[in-house]
């Protein structure tokens, strides 16, 4: 999750990591000044660390408020560690057209 730790969760299938939740953990200064970095890091340690199949990105309200480009960021860690990494649109990312 692409979030302030305060605020994760997880459930999922498959193997022993649907009990684990990661998240960015940003700060106020990735608020101000972007947590995109914060994210690729922290999705290519969690592909060096457990070398899962897939890797789900999802953001909370705050990560979708101060406008992270989540798409380019999954797209360019998919080139990097070879393998998918997935943009989850939620809640917290739609409007009322659909679109964030």
């Amino acid at each position: 999750m692409h979030n302030p730790w305060a605020t994760h969760g997880s459930l999922s299938s498959g193997s022993e990591l649907y009990q684990t939740a990661f998240t960015t953990d940003f700060s106020e200064g990735n608020i101000v000044f972007s947590g995109e970095k914060k994210l690729y890091k922290a999705i290519v340690d969690v592909a060096d660390r457990y070398h899962p199949a897939a890797i789900f990105v999802y953001v909370t309200c705050l990560s979708a408020l101060i406008g992270d480009d989540i798409d380019s960021v999954c797209k360019l860690a998919t080139q990097k560690i070879n393998i998918p990494v997935i943009y989850v649109r939620t809640y917290a990312t739609v409007t009322n057209n659909g679109a964030v």
